[in-house]
C-alpha cells in the first residue's frame, strides 16, 4: 500500500521549515477534530514552544489523550506514551520529574510496538 500524504504531512513541512505558526493553524483544527495524527505533533509543539506558548502540562495532556487510543498503526499511540515519558524525565516545566510514570509509559510505548531498547545498543562491529 503506497502511503498518501495528507494535511499532517503539508503540517510536518511546515515544522521542517520553521514555519511553526502555519504548522499550528493546519494541526489545531485537525486536533479538534480528534485526529490523532495531529494531536501528537501538535503536542510537540506545546512541548517545545514553537508556534505556541511553551505548555508541556497541555503537551502531556494531548500525548496521554493519544497515548490511550491504542492505535498501532505507524506507532501513533507508543510514540505518544514515549514522548510523554520524556516530558516526565526531563521535568518538562510544570511536570515534575517522576522515572516510575516514565519506566510505566516506556513500558506501554515497548508493548505497542516501540522498541525502547533501541538507544541502548550498541553498533555491532564487523571485525573481520
Amino acid at each position: 500500500m503506497d502511503y498518501v500524504r495528507d494535511e499532517v504531512d503539508i503540517a510536518l513541512d511546515a515544522v521542517e521549515a520553521r514555519d511553526y505558526a502555519t504548522a499550528v493553524r493546519i494541526l489545531e483544527p485537525l486536533t479538534e477534530r480528534g485526529d490523532a495524527k495531529a494531536t501528537i505533533n501538535l503536542a510537540l509543539l506545546y512541548s517545545c514552544g514553537w508556534g505556541v506558548p511553551l505548555d508541556a502540562r497541555k503537551a502531556a495532556e494531548m500525548y496521554l489523550r493519544v497515548a490511550e487510543m491504542g492505535i498501532r498503526e505507524r506507532l501513533i499511540s507508543a510514540l505518544a506514551y514515549n514522548n510523554l515519558a520524556a516530558l516526565y524525565v526531563c521535568e518538562a516545566p510544570g511536570i515534575a520529574s517522576d522515572v516510575e510514570q516514565a519506566a510505566r509509559y516506556w513500558r506501554l510505548a515497548e508493548e505497542l510496538g516501540l522498541p525502547i531498547d533501541r538507544f541502548s545498543r550498541k553498533p555491532q562491529v564487523d571485525a573481520r
